[in-house]
């Protein structure tokens, strides 16, 4: 995966950002399609439903070709849900200037490992790009990382708990040091220097 031009234009701005300071008012957001399948709805309910002074900005499509009645139920969830903002599609530029106002993000997948398998998701770099903590289910790739707070593999329900504990510890989540480690690691994984490297195995150059 590669970060965008706009998101890679926010992550250099937000080196003035590095001393982050946290408000009462704790804002969390998630972006992607809210009726994708390998969306764990349960344990990403409980999160909403145990955190309720947080307030969950939800970015994205509601693909309404995909609306089972799990889903239906899901939206109509959130839909009702006090703390949860659904913010509905947004243009990338707008999108990483949104991220600018949030204290962390969340990530939800239950892998099927057939299609999914938990390894990775193009919207992390999006996320680091911003700086603050990602809270997530398992992904291979960052596995011993300490970019994100991530639950164990297969253990999706401890991450409503995991949630908790960041919550707590934001303060050290957020220190400078990570969000300037996160947002180190987003520039260094723009497209230009993916096909750079890919440039170098092709050609040896």
């Amino acid at each position: 995966h590669g970060l965008s031009r706009e998101f890679q234009n926010a992550a250099l701005n937000n080196f003035n950002l590095l001393n982050w300071s946290q408000q009462d008012l704790i804002k969390i957001a998630y972006a992607g399609n809210l009726t994708i399948p390998f969306l764990d709805i349960p344990v990403f309910k409980a999160v909403i439903n145990n955190y309720p002074t947080v307030q969950f900005h939800l970015f994205g499509d509601i693909d309404p070709h995909l609306l089972s009645q799990a889903h239906q139920e899901w939206i109509d969830f959130l839909k009702h849900s006090k703390n949860v903002f659904l913010r509905g599609t947004v243009m990338p530029a707008v999108l990483s200037m949104e991220y600018q106002e949030m204290d962390g993000f969340l990530l939800c997948y239950k892998p099927d490992y057939i299609n999914y398998h938990g390894e990775n998701s193009h919207k992390i770099l999006e996320y680091f790009s911003a700086g603050k903590v990602l809270i997530s289910t398992y992904i291979s790739l960052y596995e011993g990382s300490e970019l994100i707070a991530m639950s164990s593999k297969n253990k999706n329900e401890s991450m409503v708990a995991l949630f908790g504990e960041v919550l707590k510890n934001l303060k050290f989540y957020n220190s400078a040091e990570l969000i300037k480690k996160r947002i180190l690691f987003a520039l260094d994984n723009t497209y230009e220097k993916q096909v750079q490297r890919i440039e170098k195995i092709l050609y040896g150059t």
